[in-house]
């Protein structure tokens, strides 16, 4: 089976270059979604990862995925978004169709966030929390840069291709799976140099 694949190209307009980031952290979520179900194991739960289910009274169907990490960070998977939290720094929940993370002074969420409904209110940054802002995103950046070149190691380039087939619709945007690690470096280093510390937000379709 064939499937259009488009790399990520540098050379782009702004919103062309922010709306690819949003294409990028979709199917990033979608490689999430089908790495629990891999026939070998769950991959998630194979590092260290701690899977929450729903309690009966939540609406909810999947379970919250939630990992530790060193030096007090979290990181929970949730299939609309991401939540990343550091103990100096706050957390960040970035949502699965923007690229304009919210912000919160606390790095920890209380309660599971089944639904939407279940998280905290997130705003954007103040001026003097734009560092603990950057900061937050451009690790979570490594974080999965990380997590897709062991994915890469332990399991093969076939297998990402394998996993991106099954999406493709003949509508969404791919990244070619060579290309992943890589354009999460680009979106990093844009970070770094400011370009995601305007108050907007790029959406995309699902």
């Amino acid at each position: 089976m064939s499937i259009a694949i488009e790399t990520f190209d540098k050379k782009r307009t702004e919103n062309e270059f922010t709306t690819s980031a949003v294409d990028l952290l979709n199917q990033q979520i979608w490689y999430w979604g089908r790495d629990i179900c891999k026939e070998e194991g769950n991959l998630l739960l194979e590092i260290g990862f701690e899977r929450i289910e729903p309690p009966p009274t939540s609406d909810a169907v999947s379970s919250v995925y939630s990992l530790e990490l060193p030096g007090n960070r979290n990181i929970i998977l949730r299939g609309y978004g991401i939540f990343y939290g550091c103990s100096n720094h706050g957390g960040i929940f970035l949502r699965r169709y923007e690229f304009i993370p919210g912000y919160r002074s606390d790095s920890k969420l209380q309660n599971p966030p089944w639904l939407d409904t279940d998280l905290p209110q997130f705003r954007s940054p103040l001026k003097d929390e734009l560092r603990s802002y950057t900061f937050l995103l451009t690790e979570l950046i490594t974080w999965i840069q990380n997590y897709e070149k062991n994915i890469l190691k332990n399991y093969g380039l076939g297998y990402r291709h394998s996993v991106l087939e099954e999406w493709d619709n003949g509508k969404r945007q791919l990244i070619n799976p060579v290309d992943v690690v890589g354009g999460w470096q680009e979106i990093k280093e844009t970070i770094q140099e400011g370009f995601f510390m305007k108050n907007r937000s790029i959406k995309t379709n699902a």
